[in-house]
């Protein structure tokens, strides 16, 4: 069959990442552990939060009832962590993924200041879930919100091109299906996610449009 090949896609968003400044990096992180950076000093209290404790395979089966396999997989592979080492890992792909979403703002052409406004709205949204911030901070939940930004970044790509790449839309169709299946609510992220794709890319067209 066809060879798939992805590596455009993320050559490219490899290479913005790197073209981020160091202040930007420092602002991202900044958010994250001032939301979140509480844990580290205390992890006894977010380890209390997770739900799942045991063995890989006791963590799994414990989320694979919940109809959470995805999640389950995850947990179970930082089951031996510390808390402390466990929250760390989960603040890493944190920052990561609000990385992501600042590449994604500076391609929407947005500036720095308010893509950093959007990152910290972004990086907040646990609160609107209504789920526990502890929660949010632990890897299966960081790395849902890596494949979040993923797709959206995916959804705008398919958005601006001519012609409808299946590859790029599988890709985003499998991030989704993986960040859904960690928690239902990251739909609502997602189809918000994409709903502001739509207006802000239109708007952008709009203004870059000769005057008549």
């Amino acid at each position: 069959g066809r060879r798939v090949d992805m590596k455009p896609f993320f050559r490219s968003i490899w290479m913005d990442l790197q073209a981020c400044s160091w202040r930007q990096c420092l602002a991202v992180a900044a958010v994250v552990f001032a939301t979140y950076g509480m844990l580290l000093f205390n992890p006894v209290t977010a380890y209390d939060f997770n739900a799942a404790k045991g063995d890989f395979l006791q963590v799994f089966l414990t989320y694979f009832f919940m109809h959470r396999i995805v999640q389950g997989l995850i947990a179970g592979v930082f089951h031996d962590f510390t808390p402390f080492w466990t929250l760390a890992i989960g603040l890493t792909f944190l920052i990561l993924a609000g990385m992501l979403v600042m590449l994604l703002f500076k391609r929407l052409g947005l500036g720095k200041f308010y893509s950093l406004i959007g990152v910290s709205l972004w990086l907040s949204t646990p609160f609107f879930f209504n789920r526990s911030i502890y929660q949010h901070a632990f890897p299966a939940e960081t790395i849902a919100f890596c494949c979040d930004a993923l797709a959206i970044l995916g959804f705008l790509v398919l958005r601006r091109q001519d012609r409808f790449d299946k590859r790029i839309f599988a890709l985003v169709v499998l991030l989704c299906t993986i960040a859904a299946s960690v928690y239902q609510a990251h739909v609502n992220l997602l189809l918000t996610g994409f709903m502001g794709i739509i207006v802000l890319d239109r708007e952008n067209r709009r203004r870059s449009r000769p005057c008549e």
